[in-house]
């Protein structure tokens, strides 16, 4: 920033220089900012005494993770300053005034003397390195882009756990091209053995380095194959511009989503390169708020965005389309069939206005508030305070845990997929065919009073309408994991409005549906069809799910059988096993005591991966309960 307090100027530029003009008897400059930019900008000729002691002070600091400024002046020239206030001011109008502005600023803040460096302890806020451990937990690759010196960002890396110990770090910090690509290449040869030995890597760049690989393609292609594989990648003493690079470069290259969380102006370009941006309210001001999709207070919050609210949007989302599948496809079969019994006349089995409410009114409601409100895991809960008698909400600490694991469910897209999709449609056919064939038949010689009426097509049309209306409204309850007063209301909503509108519409003369209502409610043959034709589809879904959550277990169903138990109430044990063989015996002393555990596969990969086993004890603390997060079963041991 730069800027003449009587004047007004004031010009954004590079975070990483802050220069002030005082005028008082001499006009001079001070600026601060990083020391590679200072240094480049120190008088050649001038002698500069601290330079040396400063240099050693700087990498004392670093090691010790404080933030390092370098502070310079110099005089300024009346004739000087009022020439470049008359061009500052003039370019304002130009199409290219942030370039020539920042050309005018440049030049001002050149031949500096040194004054001194200022370090600063940046703490971390809470729960900083417990968010970022999770986050690779969950299989996402972090970056860190910083302006800070190469050890300071190592040190600041080491302690939010972005770099962990059993990390092998690879530096890349040179400056020439033909020296740089040589390192590069030993990186990756060193990337290769590590992947070789499933060892988990860390890379670190300097902007200097960085600057010179974004030029070059062959050197980005290696770049972004040892990036890509490392668990954590650190940029440092990178310019807003260059962060913005190295986004577009994750997206273009690598083709993933990304998302970008600052707190300062020098973060709006990547906030805003990034698909999703995440800002952080704090004392860097609201430049980065302002430019994001989601604000937050603390950087703590970034765990419920990604890990919480991320898991419950993709699988709302996920069954709401599949769920539009399957209703749909019920809805469109008996217009398929009727065109073969009525010799394709082209005439609906449906009138014209119950066409139209099935979509935006009978059968909408359900499925968006299920799409809203719905949660197949929630790690909080509601107890009674013994003291108080209130009811109070408290974490569940070891179902929060699990949360990372459970990000590879939106992360490989394992819900909306061709599979389920299929499965659906023929869940959707087959209760479609059923709906049809034995309503006709059932309906087809029956009489409907004493003097052997018969139903005609319009009564038909409305018994499937009314079957296929409430197997759909109520079978969304099946599917259903989070019930509340809300969701009950939105099948009423649905359902209460149709009842009304089927009695309506018999008392119309303009509706094709005429005098059908009164037959309808007046006759059992309707009532016990749909009654049956609904109970059957809804006992199908049922076994359908039984048979998903008992057979095709998830880890999510093994973790609701733990809150439904109560295992959560008194944990023994907890830690992550690697899993050697399919099943494999371990012995673990808990209390004083020798109890056996099982090893169990990773649900997540081929092979042997680490995976979560939680050991637990009953009330009674006979049993324990061995419960593999990996999918596969619950055993009791005594």
């Amino acid at each position: 920033f730069f800027f003449q307090a009587e004047d007004g100027i004031r010009d954004a530029q590079e975070s990483r220089g802050l220069g002030d003009v005082y005028k008082r008897q001499l006009v001079k400059l001070y600026i601060k900012g990083a020391d590679s930019i200072i240094r480049s900008r120190l008088h050649k000729r001038a002698m500069h005494p601290f330079l040396a002691n400063i240099d050693a002070k700087l990498l004392e600091f670093s090691r010790q993770g404080l933030r390092t400024l370098l502070i310079a002046m110099r005089v300024i020239d009346e004739g000087e300053l009022r020439n470049f206030t008359t061009q500052y001011l003039a370019a304002q109008s130009l199409p290219n005034r942030e370039e020539v502005q920042k050309g005018l600023v440049d030049a001002l803040e050149q031949d500096l003397h040194l004054l001194g460096a200022t370090a600063v302890e940046d703490k971390l806020q809470q729960n900083v390195p417990n968010t970022i451990r999770d986050l690779l937990r969950g299989n996402i690759k972090v970056w860190m882009l910083t302006g800070d010196k190469l050890e300071t960002a190592e040190n600041i890396a080491k302690s939010c756990k972005l770099i962990q110990p059993d990390f092998s770090i690879l530096r890349l910090s040179d400056t020439v091209p033909e020296i740089l690509e040589q390192s590069l290449k030993a990186h990756k040869e060193v990337y290769d053995q590590c992947v070789a030995q499933k060892m988990r890597k860390a890379f670190l760049v300097e902007a200097d380095a960085l600057a010179i690989i974004l030029k070059n393609e062959a050197l980005i292609k290696t770049f972004v194959e040892i990036g890509s594989g490392c668990e954590s990648v650190v940029c440092c003493r990178v310019s807003p511009k260059q962060k913005a690079e190295v986004v577009r470069l994750i997206k273009n290259k690598m083709n993933k989503i990304t998302l970008a969380i600052g707190d300062g102006a020098n973060d709006v370009n990547m906030i805003q390169e990034a698909h999703i941006g995440v800002g952080l309210y704090g004392n860097e001001g609201m430049r980065a708020v302002q430019a994001s999709d989601y604000a937050l207070t603390e950087f703590q919050g970034l765990w419920r965005l990604v890990f919480v609210h991320g898991h419950w949007c993709y699988k709302r989302i996920a069954d709401m389309v599949l769920y539009f599948f399957y209703k749909n496809v019920m809805y469109a079969l008996p217009t398929l069939w009727y065109a073969f019994i009525s010799a394709f006349n082209g005439r609906s089995p449906y009138d014209n206005l119950y066409s139209t409410f099935f979509q935006i009114l009978f059968t909408a409601f359900p499925v968006i508030i299920r799409a809203i409100y719905d949660q197949d895991i929630n790690y909080k809960t509601v107890i009674k305070d013994q003291v108080s008698g209130r009811h109070k909400i408290v974490d569940r600490p070891l179902v929060k845990d699990q949360f990372p694991n459970f990000y590879y469910i939106s992360q490989k897209a394992t819900i909306f997929t061709w599979r389920n999709l299929i499965l659906w449609m023929i869940n959707g056919i087959v209760h479609g065919l059923a709906i049809i064939f034995i309503s006709y038949y059932a309906l087809r010689e029956a009489s409907l009073d004493d003097s052997g009426i018969g139903p005609d097509m319009w009564y038909w049309s409305i018994t499937i309408y009314s079957c296929i209306l409430f197997a759909v409204n109520l079978n969304i309850s099946v599917y259903t994991d989070y019930w509340n007063w809300i969701v009950l209301i939105g099948i009423l909503v649905s359902l209460l409005p149709y009842i009304l509108w089927v009695y309506l519409s018999g008392l119309a003369s303009f509706f094709e549906v005429y005098k059908v209502a009164k037959i309808l409610f007046t006759t059992p043959h309707s009532y016990l069809i749909v009654f049956l034709l609904v109970s059957m589809t809804f006992a199908f879904d049922y076994l359908f799910r039984f048979i998903g959550t008992e057979f095709f277990t998830s880890p999510v169903d093994w973790v609701k059988r733990l809150i439904e138990h109560r295992c959560d109430a008194n944990p023994k044990f907890y830690e992550n096993m690697e899993a050697r063989n399919p099943y494999h015996e371990d012995v673990t002393k808990i209390n004083g005591q020798w109890i056996r555990s099982l090893k169990l596969k990773s649900h997540q990969g081929k092979g042997n991966k680490i995976y979560p086993c939680l050991l637990y004890t009953s009330d009674a603390a006979d049993d324990l309960l061995c419960v593999d997060l990996g999918g596969r079963r619950i055993i009791k041991k005594k």
